[in-house]
């Protein structure tokens, strides 16, 4: 069945889902203004006169800070009630730092007073018990604050920027999402004054140590900003399962404890109630598309990829893939229409050291490492080509038995429009076929990147093989020359990883996060990103 044309690409994950005409799935919901009445069902304790503030507010920005579905709404004041909590107070008047001197010395949240108890005494608040033989003492929250947030008292991986006397306290947790620090304060800035322009708002000031309280806009666009910074809205497009909770909690407070992430879950399950996603088409696996006559693979800007089946597919299409990318406003770009092809599934390449007599044909190539394959009876196929220094290296491919498709790749992709690129090149390959999936994940990460050099130095031959690689078979992997710097190289190692290369393999001396440095040194001359584990999911026209 079509069906099993997604199915048997290569191992994945999918799950069936409905598609609807998209003139005839507009969610009434999604661009809704939010109201008092609703913040009051998150924000139990606060004041109806904060909450339509914050109501007001929040409806003035959120559009330009990329807040327009039901599903990114209920993510974002889940993630709000946890850090400003149930009566608002900490987005206004900041973070609670009315700390006990028992708290402080335990180190509870701050682990500097546990080795500076004498500070933990001076500054943290006394209550009026027998056993402190009468003392009363008001926590000093602005030395707290000062003390504690110092980038001289923090450890390298947890400095703040707060290097000048009094950034403490001046930059203390604030706003919807509680941004604290220097450097947060002032990334957040940049991004306010990047979407706001002249209509900016200022979260910084200065000049006054004894500052108390954002405003209601300040406390909402600094939360605005954090969000749109760390593009928390790609992660609420996921899903409202607790697990994409999780996803955003880790971008919005990666040092957060369990029983914080498990409140957050809570939380998102009222802001779902109240943002009723249950009525959302988008947050209920319904996917708006424009009609095809053709098997279509829609990549998204959020990670997403999506197989759809058309009632009819069009004359002379039955074995093309047309494969899509939609940007972060939703727009659509066609970026290719290719061939596939079934053949026999491989194995992964195993080392042999003999070419037996028995082969039934031979395919010789030119001008890469592979040098000749011989090709079996049993559909087993053997290359001989140049490895590890070697001329006459041999790898050995074993047919599974399965059925799997492969694409043909582009010679090469040269797409721009609006100051999108997905645009790359074959580097001296012939390995030039790739399982769909994969290469949907590929055209995201290009896509994403938006980067004009990416050289490839290919996936897979038409047969499943590919010398020299072991680990290609199937075209389950992409090979790519690194670039000009390691910024631009770590971001499209990022990116690789954001569309779920789950390995990316760099060379041994290298260092990049999301990537593995490969002690054999295979991969001092190319990235290898593979095992794509992105979920697909399937669409069948009714």
């Amino acid at each position: 069945s079509i069906i099993d044309i997604a199915k048997n690409i290569t191992k994945s994950k999918y799950e069936k889902i409905d598609v609807k005409d998209e003139k005839k799935s507009e969610c009434p919901n999604c661009k809704k203004d939010i109201t008092t009445a609703e913040l009051k069902e998150i924000f139990k304790d606060a004041n109806d006169n904060i909450l339509a503030e914050i109501a007001k507010e929040f409806n003035l920005y959120k559009i330009k800070f990329d807040i327009n579905t039901c599903q990114r709404k209920a993510h974002f004041w889940a993630q709000a009630r946890q850090e400003s909590g149930g009566d608002f107070s900490g987005a206004i008047d900041g973070e609670n730092l009315n700390y006990t001197v028992i708290a402080l010395k335990s180190g509870n949240p701050f682990k500097y007073f546990i080795n500076n108890p004498t500070e933990a005494e001076k500054y943290g608040r006394i209550d009026k018990f027998k056993k402190n033989n009468g003392l009363t003492q008001k926590a000093n929250k602005i030395m707290i604050a000062n003390v504690a947030y110092a980038d001289v008292n923090r450890g390298e991986k947890y400095k703040l920027g707060n290097t000048n006397t009094g950034d403490g306290w001046r930059f203390r947790g604030r706003g919807v999402l509680q941004i604290t620090g220097r450097s947060n304060y002032e990334n957040q800035q940049k991004i306010i004054n990047k979407i706001l322009g002249s209509e900016t708002v200022n979260i910084i000031n200065e000049n006054n140590e004894q500052d108390t309280a954002f405003t209601s806009k300040q406390a909402v666009v600094s939360g605005l900003a954090d969000w749109y910074g760390k593009n928390c809205s790609k992660l609420a497009d996921f899903g409202n399962k607790p697990e994409n909770v999780d996803r955003v909690t880790n971008k919005i407070n990666s040092g957060t404890d369990t029983p914080s992430k498990e409140n957050r879950k809570l939380f998102f399950n009222q802001t779902q109630k109240t943002f009723k996603l249950k009525d959302c088409p988008y947050a209920n696996g319904l996917v708006p598309y424009k009609q095809t006559d053709m098997l279509t693979y829609r990549i998204y800007s959020d990670y997403r990829v999506e197989f759809h089946i058309p009632k009819l597919i069009k004359k002379g299409c039955e074995n093309k893939f047309k494969y899509l990318y939609y940007d972060i406003n939703k727009k659509e770009h066609e970026i290719c229409i290719i061939d596939f092809l079934e053949i026999d599934a491989m194995g992964s390449g195993k080392k042999t050291s003999d070419i037996l007599a028995n082969y039934k044909t031979t395919k010789a190539y030119a001008n890469v490492d592979a040098k000749k394959s011989y090709i079996y009876p049993d559909g087993v196929v053997i290359t001989e080509g140049k490895k590890y220094g070697q001329n006459d290296y041999k790898i050995k491919y074993t047919p599974t038995g399965n059925k799997i498709k492969m694409v043909k790749m582009m010679d090469s992709l040269n797409y721009s429009s609006g100051g999108l690129n997905i645009k790359y090149s074959f580097s001296e390959s012939l390995r030039r076929y790739c399982g769909p999936k994969e290469y949907a994940a590929f055209i995201g990460a290009l896509a994403e990147c938006s980067f004009s050099n990416i050289k490839t130095t290919g996936s897979a031959y038409e047969d499943g093989t590919c010398f020299p690689s072991v680990a290609h078979n199937n075209g389950i992997s992409v090979d790519t020359v690194y670039l000009d710097t390691h910024a631009h190289q770590q971001e499209f190692i990022n990116s690789m990883h954001n569309f779920n290369f789950t390995e990316n393999f760099v060379g041994k001396t290298m260092k990049y996060k999301n990537a593995k440095s490969d002690a054999s040194g295979l991969h001092d001359s190319h990235l290898h990103s593979g095992d794509c584990n992105i979920e697909v999911k399937i669409g069948k026209e009714k």
